[in-house]
């Protein structure tokens, strides 16, 4: 069974509302509270915590995990960027890993961690290169992990990224033994690229049959990622039927960046039928 599932900030969740987008989902939403609790009456179930600042602290890191895990969810994590192979270390990656552990005891699933691919030298060669070399270290620590890694496909920025292509994630992924590296579907980033650069607007099926995750945004009406499906751009209801067809049961995650629209009249119901939306397309029962 699938679950439903929306990604909010570190700062938000822990009631520090540093950031720009945390003020603004405060300001629609009320506390994190508030809005988790509007959020499980939706049938959400799963919550990704994304943009952890630098400075958070580890009180304000085991707030968030703990209003989360308190408010009944279960949760997926978007890691820091991946680090160089020869700079790998382990606490620092995951600076949450002690508080999960203690607060997550008992899960009977592996908790989803996102990451995107390395950027060496604007060179497209060593950085894939570089990427799956830091992808087999953190394989080894996949069978003791409570941990499911994902390597992420990105929207084309105009530098060369070794993931902004469908086939590009499947040839670093695939160089990891035994699939114990997934791949996060961003259909926003995917969309984006086939609008700008003509990318094939579909995975093909070695990508779709390594997916684990998804990132679900639709494109704003001048091509922003991570907006609320108001525009329709990306082809929600194509891909979700394409993901089925493989038997996908991982997260169909809403990823909103809440900043990039608040400007609009009508934030919260531009968010709240977003995630009914998705809901209607999506087997979570």
């Amino acid at each position: 069974m699938n679950k439903l599932g929306v990604s909010l900030p570190w700062d938000y969740l822990s009631d520090s509302c540093i950031s720009k987008e945390a003020v603004e989902i405060k300001k629609s939403f009320g506390s994190s509270r508030d809005f988790l609790t509007l959020l499980k009456t939706e049938g959400v179930s799963s919550i990704e915590l994304r943009h952890r600042k630098k400075d958070l602290s580890p009180e304000e890191i085991h707030k968030a995990v703990e209003t989360v895990i308190n408010a009944g969810f279960s949760i997926t994590l978007h890691g820091d960027a991946l680090p160089l192979p020869e700079s790998f270390e382990y606490n620092s990656l995951f600076p949450w890993d002690n508080i999960l552990r203690k607060l997550c005891r008992g899960y009977k699933d592996l908790i989803t961690v996102t990451f995107h691919p390395i950027i060496a030298e604007n060179n497209k060669i060593l950085s894939a290169k570089l990427t799956t070399e830091t992808l087999w270290i953190l394989s080894q620590y996949r069978d003791d992990s409570i941990y499911n890694f994902v390597l992420e496909n990105q929207r084309s920025k105009g530098y060369i990224d070794p993931g902004i292509t469908f086939t590009g994630v499947v040839n670093m992924v695939k160089k990891i033994p035994g699939k114990k590296i997934g791949i996060c579907w961003d259909m926003g980033h995917s969309y984006s690229n086939t609008v700008n650069y003509n990318h094939p607007p579909f995975p093909p099926k070695e990508f779709l049959e390594r997916v684990t995750h998804t990132h679900i945004h639709d494109l704003g009406p001048t091509g922003r990622t991570h907006w609320p499906f108001k525009e329709n751009n990306v082809p929600l209801k194509e891909n979700i039927e394409l993901l089925k067809s493989f038997g996908y049961k991982g997260v169909d995650n809403l990823e909103l960046s809440f900043d990039r629209f608040s400007e609009e009249p009508d934030i919260k119901g531009m968010v709240m039928s977003s995630i009914r939306a998705l809901r209607s397309l999506v087997n979570i029962y």
